[in-house]
């Protein structure tokens, strides 16, 4: 089995926002708040020895020994550290981004959402703030991608049945008063995926279900992903970056549209999960295959366990479109050699120029 590549940890089941699309609604709903410790982070980062982590929540910034996380990572040799957050603490994220960087050689990528213009992002997020506070904290974030070498900074677009026709007006907006990548991922849950029943995490949906594309929506959402992409291209050499970009988004319809995966999933061999509360998981999407407490967070003895083993075996008959478990995959496998990124090209020009 290949060293586990990335790593992805639940730092807290807590969140000052309630969003429509939220997977995890029912554990941010529950009155207890778990919290891995740095104590426990540390016999993990020990054993599992990943390259990445990427330290979601709820919100983590709602914790206050981030920084603190960040120089446990940075002691084991974490090569890259991705941060999740809803954007909204726009006077805390800043201070705590700087103190990391200040503090680890590891790239530091801030990953914020954004998933409409104002009227739309603040009624899925629930908050009349979120807008605002959101493209606040962008602007304030910016100035470190010339300050500090290791940063990298991105907003998130989660494109669902109820957005996805603006999709031109939210790159529209980026490219022109934020300036920062935007990238897309595709509105998660169980209704996006095909897991063996006997494994799956029925609580991993989101409880509005008319959020989810369906199969009408995919030919619609092509067409505006190829105006979009090529709009952005240009020049010769920027279109051909954004046909690598609209490719792979294309993969990912690929598969939700044939109920059948295209690449490898990383998920159990590269990539892993671990809750706030101690629950160890290969895939999101599936069941927990342990939890840390009952083995002093012996980390190891559950992703190597019996259970785990199990649920490893059928993830060649799964599909789904999650970005940390299958887009690294469709780049490296789909998109970024030269022939394939002239592929790309070649199918975005078709796509927006030539087909019907």
């Amino acid at each position: 089995m290949k060293k586990i590549n990335t790593l992805i940890i639940y730092l807290i089941d807590a969140c000052n926002l309630k969003c429509e699309h939220c997977f995890y609604h029912k554990e941010l709903e529950s009155k207890a708040v778990n919290q891995i410790t740095i104590e426990q982070l540390e016999k993990i980062i020990k054993q599992a020895k990943p390259k990445g982590v990427t330290l979601s929540g709820g919100e983590p910034f709602l914790r206050n020994d981030l920084v603190e996380i960040c120089k446990v990572l940075e002691k084991y040799g974490i090569k890259r550290i991705g941060l999740m957050t809803n954007g909204l603490l726009t006077e805390k994220i800043p201070k705590v981004v700087e103190e990391i960087l200040q503090n680890v050689k590891a790239v530091v990528n801030v990953n914020m959402s954004l998933d409409g213009l104002e009227e739309f992002h603040n009624k899925i997020r629930r908050s009349n703030r979120a807008f605002k506070t959101v493209i606040e904290t962008t602007k304030k974030l910016r100035p470190f991608l010339k300050k500090y070498k290791n940063f990298q900074m991105c907003l998130r677009t989660v494109v669902m049945k109820t957005n996805y026709k603006n999709l031109e007006k939210i790159y529209d907006f980026v490219d022109n008063e934020l300036k920062v990548p935007l990238f897309l991922e595709l509105v998660r849950g169980e209704a996006s995926a095909g897991v063996c029943k006997e494994f799956s995490n029925e609580f991993y949906h989101p409880k509005d279900k008319s959020l989810f594309l369906d199969k009408e929506d995919i030919p619609k959402l092509r067409k505006i992903l190829a105006r979009v992409f090529a709009k952005r291209g240009k020049t010769p050499l920027e279109f051909v970056r954004q046909a690598s970009q609209y490719n792979m988004f294309a993969y990912l319809l690929d598969m939700l549209e044939n109920e059948k995966a295209v690449v490898r999933c990383t998920a159990g061999t590269e990539t892993g999960v671990i809750y706030p509360n101690g629950d160890v998981a290969i895939c999101e999407f599936m069941k927990p295959a342990g939890n840390l407490h009952d083995v002093d967070f012996d980390f190891n003895k559950i992703w190597f366990g019996d259970k785990a083993n199990k649920q490893r075996k059928i993830i060649p008959t799964c599909y789904c479109t999650h970005g940390c478990f299958i887009s690294g995959e469709v780049l490296n496998k789909k998109v970024r050699s030269y022939p394939n990124r002239a592929k790309s090209a070649m199918k975005l020009f078709f796509d927006r120029y030539l087909k019907n």
